[in-house]
């Protein structure tokens, strides 16, 4: 915990972990977050993943959703999809944006799961009815790639646009691509070079999606 003038004190959790019980999920998954960035604590992921747990059997949403990062990373433990999927499952269920995204990617690459396009895009469409630019962007990706529905560049252009609107490079970057070849539009180079510049994203090729995040 910071203590102002560059001092920290150091958290010191023994007696509280004595009386989880007694305590409520916030106050859980505050304690699995000071462990994991290591506030006023040394960095341990596994027991910030007890705490999560613990808040996330009391049914706290970002403590479902962390948990689902902890195993789909493998932050303090073996990397697990199966468990990663489970934990963003009770999360989306309760409307978590990002969560629902997550699993979103998980059945697009079949990460613990059969490779399902029509149930990525059902995720990725539940985030975008949140405003997820990258849900957006990678409905944009299925669209124009024919992945669980019929190729529609016109919807591809309509996502990619929605994602754009919100500054997502990605999304920037393969709408330049779309009116550059002039699929399912009018061919416009000025646009597309435009578009490119803005996006200025050089480790990403033309058509790629997010992953988890």
């Amino acid at each position: 915990m910071y203590m102002g003038d560059g001092a920290y004190q150091r958290f010191d959790d023994s007696s509280f972990e004595k009386n989880t019980v007694e305590h409520n999920a916030s106050t859980l998954f505050t304690l699995g977050e000071r462990y994991r960035v290591a506030d006023g604590v040394e960095q341990d992921y596994m027991r910030a993943k007890l705490y999560y747990e613990l808040a996330a059997g009391r049914g706290h949403t970002q403590a479902q959703y962390h948990l689902g990062i902890t195993h789909d990373k493998g932050y303090g433990v073996e990397q697990h999809y199966n468990k990663a999927k489970y934990y963003f499952e009770q999360a989306a269920e309760q409307g978590h944006v990002k969560a629902q995204y997550n699993l979103g990617v998980l059945h697009h690459n079949g990460r613990g799961v059969e490779q399902d396009f029509e149930k990525a895009k059902y995720y990725y469409e539940l985030a975008a009815g949140q405003g997820d630019a990258r849900a957006h962007a990678n409905l944009g990706h299925l669209y124009y790639n024919g992945m669980g529905v019929e190729q529609d560049f016109k919807q591809a252009k309509y996502y990619y646009e929605q994602a754009t609107e919100q500054g997502d490079a990605l999304a920037q970057s393969n709408l330049g691509h779309l009116y550059y070849n002039g699929d399912g539009m009018e061919q416009d180079f000025k646009r597309a070079i435009m578009l490119q510049l803005v996006a200025v994203m050089p480790r990403v090729g033309p058509f790629e999606f997010f992953g988890i995040m």
